[in-house]
């Protein structure tokens, strides 16, 4: 039966990461299970992208908790600068937009 047309087993995996924890090569890793050395070398990428994937997670993980005790302020508040800055150009862009300039104050 030929190995390179099924996928990879969860025994064949557990294999290759124990492999490649001990340090060993890609072709040796390879050889134990009957599998070629490009699928191992595939099989460690997506574990590397995956374990990536986790850390990534955990790092943002108190970030984002952290914005969500303190709470968000979901409106411009009025006064301030960014909400006169948001104002006038909406302000400026309503007034070239429109025909009649009865709304622009000119």
């Amino acid at each position: 039966m030929d190995r390179r047309s099924n996928p990879l087993g969860s025994e064949e995996r557990g294999v290759i990461f124990a492999g490649h924890e001990r340090g060993r090569s890609q072709r040796a890793i390879g050889r134990l299970p009957g599998r070629p050395a490009s699928t191992i070398g595939r099989a460690l990428a997506r574990g590397r992208r995956a374990d990536a994937a986790m850390d990534r997670k955990r790092r943002a993980a108190p970030t984002i908790r952290g914005a969500r005790a303190a709470g968000r302020r979901r409106k411009l508040a009025e006064g301030s600068a960014l909400y006169r800055f948001v104002h006038d150009h909406l302000v400026f862009w309503r007034c070239r937009l429109s025909r009649s300039r009865t709304d622009c104050g000119a």
